[in-house]
């Protein structure tokens, strides 16, 4: 048996069990800590499916449990895309808070819980307290609406950022090049509801 071992046919086949043993140890490792570890990597570039810190620290803080229950019709596959694209941000608010959970209904399948909900159009999101019982609607589907729901669901403010205008300002509500398109969009990401403010027409 030793000179098999030691020959060069028993020397490679040793190494290939080890070999063997070592993938086997890995791919077990790596599931140990994905399971451990739900939560998705995102390579992308511009960090698309990341949530903003002031999101993730929103639902680290929850004082009650939060369900969202999101109406789709399985028959429609016109559908799916938004469907998914729900379902991966609410997975992701899922995974970083014990006090937010989730659910898809169709309502042509479930017309009595669509009813309940008061349901009236497809791809919608209901945001609901657990405690406080508030129900909000989501139909515009981004992090910053998600967020919106969460916090009238749980009775939080939405803090609220004037940008004065009246003076020749770039338009905050605006597309164009010189308006305040992108710190709009970044302060909106960030939760907080961007208004025009003319004082003169506010008054005193």
């Amino acid at each position: 048996v030793g000179k098999a071992l030691g020959a060069r046919q028993g020397r490679y086949g040793t190494n290939a069990l080890v070999m063997v043993v070592a993938f086997v140890g890995i791919l077990g490792l790596i599931n140990f800590i994905v399971f451990e570890n739900p939560r998705r990597l995102d390579v992308t570039a511009t960090k698309q499916f990341s949530l903003s810190p002031r999101t993730t620290e929103l639902l680290q803080n929850l004082k009650e449990p939060v369900q969202a229950t999101a109406f789709f019709s399985d028959a429609d596959p016109g559908q799916d895309p938004i469907k998914g694209r729900v379902d991966d941000l609410l997975y992701e608010f899922s995974v970083r808070s014990d006090q937010f959970s989730y659910r898809f209904i169709d309502p042509d399948v479930d017309p009595v819980t669509a009813q309940a909900y008061q349901i009236t159009r497809y791809a919608t999101v209901v945001f609901e307290g657990m405690n406080s019982q508030i129900r909000h609607p989501v139909m515009s589907l981004q992090e910053q609406d998600f967020v919106t729901g969460l916090l009238i669901a749980t009775g939080q403010e939405r803090k609220l950022v004037f940008f004065l205008t009246g003076h020749g300002e770039g338009d905050i509500l605006g597309n164009e090049a010189t308006d305040f398109k992108s710190a709009r969009e970044g302060l909106q990401r960030d939760n907080y509801a961007v208004l025009p403010l003319d004082l003169l027409q506010a008054g005193p």
